[in-house]
């Protein structure tokens, strides 16, 4: 997710700790949203190398066995600065940093989640790098909580759940429209893929022989085909460090020649017109 979404629950359970414990609302609510930052640290390691992004981002510092110690740490500096008691700083920490990786989770980029016990990216496909409506609920929670009723928080949670049940159910859907129309096709998996707006989704449809990529508009109760691609051969292109970094990355990965260079995208984002990639738009 975005850093203002990691901020504002962070923020959110700072306030719940702060109001169970009877502290500082604010004084928490501060230390939840810097704690949210920390696992997106490890972008700072590296300085433009995408070998080591598509390696590294997501990977060890998104473990849940470590948010504990990452949130101990965190704790002991915070509380230098801080009047609020260990545990309320603790929790508050904890808190945002294990919702952190929960809602990492829940877009389609990966996170390992569960490193050292499963060396693999979990990807839920529920959510959008950038929810709109997840940050004006939790930034309508965080900001009535301060500055007018504290319950405001326990609302915005509570629509927090009740929009990602929404979200889910409404992904289904999605699936079933896509399943339907391409019930006699040789297709044997169909990913469906957030975007931005709640009735209108991506999806990637793979079969035998080609990538298909396309979209669901809800609304219409249709989907549109935007571009076939025939599936690659992976193991004609060599074995660099680049190459083996991609293949941990991707979910989809897709190669192809373009004035004579090789290119590797994964088709998740190939199903951007604004991604440098296979997929090309054409006029009408």
């Amino acid at each position: 997710m975005d850093n203002g979404t990691h901020a504002l629950l962070g923020a959110a359970v700072g306030i719940v700790v702060g109001d169970i414990y009877n502290e500082s609302l604010l004084g928490l609510a501060i230390c939840g949203a810097l704690a949210g930052q920390l696992p997106d640290l490890d972008i700072l390691g590296s300085k433009g190398d995408d070998v080591y992004y598509m390696k590294h981002h997501r990977s060890h510092s998104h473990a849940l066995v470590l948010m504990p110690f990452m949130a101990l740490i965190y704790t002991a500096v915070f509380s230098l600065f801080s009047d609020a008691s260990f545990w309320g700083l603790y929790l508050s920490s904890l808190g945002a940093l294990v919702l952190h990786i929960f809602t990492d989770i829940l877009n389609s980029y990966g996170t390992y989640a569960f490193w050292p016990f499963k060396k693999k990216r979990y990807a839920a496909d529920l959510l959008a790098i950038c929810d709109i409506y997840l940050l004006a609920i939790l930034l309508g929670g965080v900001v009535g909580s301060l500055f007018w009723r504290v319950e405001c928080i326990y609302w915005a949670w509570t629509g927090c759940g009740i929009y990602l049940v929404l979200r889910f159910i409404i992904r289904q859907k999605a699936k079933r429209i896509v399943l339907a129309e391409m019930r006699r096709s040789s297709v044997w998996r169909i990913v469906i893929v957030p975007k931005m707006y709640l009735f209108n989704w991506s999806y990637i449809a793979l079969s035998d022989e080609d990538y298909l990529l396309g979209q669901v508009h809800l609304h219409k109760n249709r989907t549109v085909l935007l571009a076939k691609y025939p599936r690659p051969l992976l193991e004609a292109w060599e074995d660099s460090e680049r190459m083996k970094a991609f293949m941990e990355f991707s979910r989809f990965p897709y190669c192809y020649e373009r004035n004579d260079e090789k290119v590797w995208m994964d088709m998740r984002y190939g199903l951007s017109k604004k991604t440098e990639g296979p997929l090309r738009r054409k006029k009408k």
